[in-house]
């Protein structure tokens, strides 16, 4: 296990590259649902899964904000 470095921010054994995966699934999961509000696809659900997704993402930085 020489590629990863371990953090201590969740538990033992979470490497940083986990954390930037998703990082950018949390981003593109955003980046897609608001693609979808523009282009009218299945509304109304895209535009409340947006917000879903939005509050899951901010809570995810908030949350890793505070273990920094």
């Amino acid at each position: 296990m020489q590629g990863f470095t371990t953090t201590s921010l969740l538990k033992p054994g979470v490497s940083s590259a986990t954390h930037n995966v998703l990082r950018i699934v949390l981003f593109l999961l955003l980046l897609l649902l608001f693609v979808c509000i523009l282009l009218g696809i299945n509304q109304p659900h895209s535009t409340v899964l947006f917000f879903l997704a939005l509050g899951l993402t901010l809570s995810y930085l908030w949350f890793m904000s505070l273990k920094a």
